[in-house]
């Protein structure tokens, strides 16, 4: 096999999205500076591919893992109480959803205009990874589901394309069900301590 700048690029990629797995399980905030390298690695790939919206989700994912670093990292320093995992109320996941079908619906459109060789899904995964990534910098329980269905969609696509990187979502999926047991552990946990905090002051 002839060895190509975006062969190599590729699997760089495949090893940061493995790596950013454990950092993502155990919450480690060093997952958010691994995302931003590998968005701008991918970003490279797929305009290799001229899979544009990939390419536009690349660009849009840098600022929200910005985003999620500052969250997760400087608000803390700056002596905010870090934040804990919490759930996503029924009603938010009903706007989330119908803002997930109006905006595919929109992108697909404008996908179909380009020479984007997978209008469909790739407009759909498009808008999913912003609502992912926004559940995600917010430390929502469910994010690892709805990352799970992501990766789903996303090795499909990847296979389309003929990309290496169908590999890193196929572990990904694997392993969404053990990132969720362990966020819901945590959140549990943390449940109980605010729950034992609150009972402290009303005695007090």
């Amino acid at each position: 096999m002839e060895i190509t700048i975006i062969n190599v690029l590729d699997w760089v990629s495949v090893l940061l999205g493995i790596l950013s797995i454990p950092l993502n399980m155990y919450r480690k905030t060093v997952v958010w500076p691994v995302n931003i390298l590998s968005n701008i690695i991918n970003f490279l790939i797929y305009y290799q591919k001229n899979s544009y919206s990939r390419m536009i989700t690349i660009a849009c994912m840098v600022p929200i893992n910005m985003y999620g670093w500052y969250v997760w990292k400087v608000k803390k320093e700056k002596g905010a109480q870090e934040k804990l995992i919490t759930t996503t109320p029924w009603y938010a996941w009903g706007i989330l959803l119908l803002l997930n079908t109006i905006l595919s619906s929109l992108f697909y459109l404008f996908l179909k205009t380009t020479s984007s060789p997978t209008p469909i899904i790739g407009s759909i995964t498009t808008i999913m990874t912003f609502i992912g990534l926004w559940l995600s910098a917010n430390k929502k329980l469910e994010s690892s589901i709805f990352w799970g269905i992501y990766n789903l969609l996303s090795i499909y696509q990847h296979q389309l394309l003929g990309m290496r990187l169908k590999w890193k979502y196929i572990i990904y999926v694997l392993l969404s069900p053990y990132t969720y047991y362990l966020w819901r552990k945590a959140y549990y946990k943390a449940k109980k301590k605010r729950e034992c905090s609150q009972h402290k002051t009303i005695k007090v």
